[in-house]
């Protein structure tokens, strides 16, 4: 297996690097009795890069262990023990290991996987190439590709004069379970197709919950996107957890994210999902009631949708140049801070096309807004008005409806529409408007789709919109 693994990979590696690449490997079959030579310290020293492949019998080579501290001491004599963000060490797992068994060095290395959970839930593990299903074994040349396209850019970032482009930003795309892992792998992929960096880099099932907490935390810090994959499986749940899952513990620390500015986040459900365990199927409800419309974009859709509304969030919108017609209005939203996180992601969405948006500011939210002088001045000073009913009360979305009313009666032709949030209740269901547009947003419907009328009326759609995206593989 590793003779053709390194013959594929050392096929696939000079086309994605352009360049000839010197793969050593041992050929000798040492058994552990054999010594660690000079010849294999010299090839150790001599390597830019370590690529380790685990097995039980892995572990249990006390010469491997030995090739790994060589190479670590002789990258700390170049002064080069990473490229960025990148370790000069380099997984690939063709079958798994206990956690237990991991060096506390390998632990923080992310790992490529040559195996798979068959079926997933079941706990018994086969490599690829030993699967049945065709998706399954179709899934090894891919892998491959991704160990090279690893490597390609550490060799690129170790040369005197990188010609690697800078990225164009960081975005977590959070550990799942194995039953939607390809799918993600997928979109990792293709983020860093697009030019992105992705995080996490390392397995976080094999660090302890306290440092899963730690890491998470400072890496959503960096990131302009959050996306989490959600599966039919609650997953693993580390020690010191609470009973948590991993994929419990980074909703929770995406959702706990207070900096200044827009930190966009993503639950992705795959459509049809049916939990298999009690705790998974409670999560799930958990995420449909408490997160999705606040903070959080729920998508209970297909792969290729989730595909599309991250590229829609990535993309850069261009207003051309018209030279008839009014610009979009400007769009007053109006919201509470019950609802704050929402107002955060439709602001976004709004101005990336065009719109020019005002937030009710969160000192004026914590009060009654009824008979606000600056609030007043707010409604009167926009075109467009957007009210924002998610976890507010009947009572307050009442009094929003009266003030809307009372401005168009007083002689004002603002567009006005109110965003009807999760949680569903039977009160918003009952509401009855004149000249007030209602934009049902309960989940899985996603933002654009529910603004979409809006839009129309503010007369956005009336213009034409370029986008400047990055086209990378002729996609």
């Amino acid at each position: 297996w590793v003779s053709e693994f390194t013959r594929q990979l050392h096929a696939r590696l000079e086309i994605v690097s352009g360049h000839t690449i010197d793969i050593w490997r041992d050929e000798e079959k040492l058994g552990a009795a054999d010594r660690f030579n000079d010849t294999i310290a010299s090839a150790v020293r001599n390597s830019a890069i370590l690529l380790v492949v685990l097995s039980p019998s892995y572990f249990n080579s006390g010469y491997c262990q030995k090739e790994r501290s060589e190479f670590y001491a002789q990258t700390r004599r170049d002064g080069k023990e990473s490229v960025g963000s990148k370790a000069r060490v380099v997984k690939a797992a063709k079958l798994r290991v206990p956690l237990e068994r991991y060096p506390p060095d390998l632990r923080e290395l992310l790992e490529y996987k040559f195996y798979a959970e068959i079926p997933p839930g079941s706990g018994i593990y086969k490599e690829f190439h030993l699967a049945e299903d065709q998706q399954i074994r179709a899934r090894y040349p891919t892998r491959v590709d991704d160990v090279a396209q690893e490597i390609a850019g550490i060799l690129d970032g170790l040369e005197p004069v990188s010609t690697s482009s800078t990225p164009q930003g960081l975005i977590y795309v959070a550990e799942t379970t194995s039953d939607v892992e390809s799918q993600r792998d997928d979109l990792c992929r293709h983020l860093a197709q697009l030019g992105y960096d992705v995080e996490p880099k390392q397995e976080l099932r094999l660090l302890p919950a306290r440092d899963i907490r730690n890491f998470v935390a400072e890496t959503i810090q960096k990131c302009c996107l959050t996306i989490h994959p959600v599966g039919a499986y609650y997953g693993f749940a580390p020690e010191g957890a609470d009973g948590k899952s991993v994929v419990q513990m980074q909703v929770e620390l995406a959702q706990m994210d207070t900096r200044n500015g827009d930190l966009e986040r993503i639950i992705w459900v795959p459509e049809g999902l049916v939990p298999h365990e009690d705790t998974q199927k409670s999560f799930l409800e958990r995420l449909r009631t408490d997160y999705a419309g606040r903070g959080f974009e729920f998508l209970e859709r297909p792969f290729r949708a989730l595909a599309t509304c991250v590229e829609d969030r990535l993309k850069a919108p261009e207003r051309e140049i018209h030279t008839t017609g009014m610009p979009p209005s400007d769009v007053y939203v109006v919201c509470d801070n019950l609802d704050r996180a929402l107002a955060k992601n439709i602001k976004f969405f709004l101005f990336s096309h065009g719109c020019q948006v005002e937030v009710t500011p969160a000192a004026l939210a914590q009060v009654d807004l009824t008979g606000n002088a600056e609030h007043e001045k707010l409604l009167r000073r926009n075109g467009a008005h957007l009210v924002l009913h998610g976890a507010t009360s009947e009572a307050w979305m009442q009094d929003r409806i009266r003030e809307l009313n009372r401005l168009r009666m007083a002689g004002a032709t603002p567009i006005q529409a109110i965003y009807l949030a999760n949680p569903r209740r039977e009160d918003k269901d009952d509401i009855l408007v004149r000249d007030i547009t209602l934009l049902p947003g309960y989940s899985p419907v996603t933002i654009a789709e529910a603004l979409k009328p809006f839009l129309k009326q503010t007369g956005v759609f009336d213009f034409g919109f370029k986008v400047a995206a990055r086209v990378s593989g002729g996609r």
